[in-house]
């Protein structure tokens, strides 16, 4: 049976992120949906992993150069849709969220829009970033 989904090939790469998205030629990829490592949420046993920083701003930063690269390889009107959440210390929301949004718009993303996941517990809710290449 004809797989109806897909008009076109799904390609799924496994490695490290930044290594995985040098490899790719620019311009290569329509659209990415992820979901990155929350800061301080789970420990995944790699030394130079992604959510372990000390301060959130590494974190922000971290993420920014991953998305660099996202950028380089999206198609001109790519997409992006990233699904990220939130964090408490010492019971004050951090707005990691909204960190990253600000950090990605300052280094050339378009914010589209932003929809709220709404949980009814007290835990933070994440929230999808649809972002566009310039």
């Amino acid at each position: 049976m004809e797989d109806l989904l897909f008009s076109k090939p799904v390609l799924i790469f496994r490695g490290d992120t930044l290594s995985v998205l040098r490899d790719l030629p620019s311009g290569f990829v329509d659209t990415v949906i992820t979901s990155p490592p929350y800061y301080k949420q789970r420990v995944y046993g790699h030394p130079e992993e992604i959510g372990q920083e000390e301060g959130i701003e590494e974190y922000v930063e971290n993420l920014t150069n991953v998305f660099k690269e996202v950028k380089r390889v999206l198609k001109r009107g790519g997409v992006l849709f990233l699904n990220i959440g939130d964090k408490y210390i010492e019971k004050r929301l951090q707005m990691v969220p909204e960190r990253v949004a600000l950090s990605l718009m300052k280094d050339g993303w378009v914010l589209v829009n932003k929809v709220i996941w709404q949980k009814p517990n007290a835990m933070p809710s994440p929230f999808i970033t649809k972002l566009w290449r310039n």
